[in-house]
């Protein structure tokens, strides 16, 4: 059975992941996550990736094969990728959905 993650109206700022992918959040395998009124900011995926150069993914968020990835009304602002997706990066998940959310100033 697939675990859950929920995020009610918290923020999430200044987060850097040296190592890995996913300034502030990062998941691998069947969970849904679901943000509601969740603010990201100045986040960072600064480390190597699987290639192990520095092209760390997700910025703010980073999930890998997850049933669902939903963003609802939530404000991903000015978050860093050394590699893709400044704000969020999704691979292999079932189901991704944005609503009403700001996806703005990220870079990656």
């Amino acid at each position: 059975m697939p675990a859950d993650l929920q995020s009610f109206a918290d923020t999430f700022s200044s987060n850097t992941a040296t190592e890995t992918h996913g300034g502030a959040i990062s998941t691998q395998g069947p969970l849904a996550l679901s943000l509601f009124g969740a603010a990201f900011s100045n986040n960072s995926a600064a480390g190597q990736g699987s290639s192990g150069a520095a092209d760390a993914d997700g910025g703010a968020v980073a999930v890998e094969g997850c049933s669902l990835l939903a963003l609802r009304q939530s404000r991903l602002v000015g978050n860093m990728a050394a590699g893709c997706g400044g704000g969020v990066v999704a691979r292999g998940c079932d189901v991704v959905s944005v609503d009403g959310s700001v996806l703005q100033g990220g870079c990656g």
